[in-house]
């Protein structure tokens, strides 16, 4: 019975390690997700601002600086979509601002190119349209860093759950593993020792002279043999004092 305890306790505590090791792996899997978009967030609020430069000063470097960014952008993109665990309404908002991004991208190309933005209606209106795109890119991707925030609390709840109920498994073990002792004391005391008892006594006997007093074996079974070893020495000893 003790060993059966045993074998359940460690399955409880294996069970608690398992789970809990893979959901830190989903927690920390989480956070390196948050972690990008929340930079890819910034890089491409980041990008726009050159754009904007651009159409109130004209200054060419800016062009350089928006290609530099958007490059940035561009491997950021890359990099958090090749992550695994996302699930897939997760890749879904992942692509919708991605196409918001290149919508972005190609209304910043057509500003860059003008070579005399300042005061132009057409900047303007352009400039309208990119700051909604990468508006609603920033937004997506806010909606992702969400979603899989949510994804890292779920986590963090399921982990207490486990926690709580190996806990109860544990507790309800060492009540039973107790309950064991508390029935063995009373146990012992009525069955392992009457029949020591009942042995001793026929040594006693068998030393005043009472050859004929033997033990009755209705005894537990792990004394059968003591029983008949008592008995089979009497009969012994019997046997001798006749001849």
């Amino acid at each position: 019975m003790f060993l059966v305890i045993l074998l359940l306790g460690s399955i409880a505590m294996l069970k608690l390690d398992m789970s809990t090791d893979l959901s830190n792996q989903i927690i920390q899997r989480s956070i390196n997700q948050m972690h990008h978009a929340m930079l890819l967030r910034i890089s491409a609020t980041e990008a726009a601002m050159p754009v904007n430069d651009y159409i109130i000063h004209a200054n060419t470097g800016e062009k350089d600086e928006y290609r530099r960014l958007r490059g940035k952008v561009e491997r950021e993109f890359a990099a958090l979509a090749a992550m695994r665990g996302f699930e897939q309404g997760q890749l879904d908002m992942l692509a919708d601002a991605r196409i918001e991004w290149d919508k972005a991208m190609q209304v910043a190309d057509d500003i860059i190119a003008m070579p005399r933005p300042v005061g132009n209606p057409l900047a303007a209106q352009r400039m309208e349209d990119f700051d909604l795109l990468i508006d609603n890119a920033s937004q997506t991707l806010s909606r992702v860093y969400d979603a899989v925030y949510a994804e890292n609390i779920s986590s963090g709840e399921h982990i207490r759950l486990i926690e709580t109920q190996t806990y109860i498994i544990s507790g309800a073990l060492f009540l039973a593993a107790l309950g064991i002792v508390v029935f063995g004391m009373v146990w012992m005391p009525r069955s392992f020792f009457p029949p020591l008892r009942e042995v001793a006594k026929g040594m006693r006997k068998l030393r005043q002279g009472e050859l004929d007093h033997r033990v009755d074996r209705d005894v537990p079974i792990e004394f059968i043999s003591l029983v008949d070893g008592y008995n089979d020495l009497a009969d012994a000893i019997r046997e001798m004092k006749k001849d």
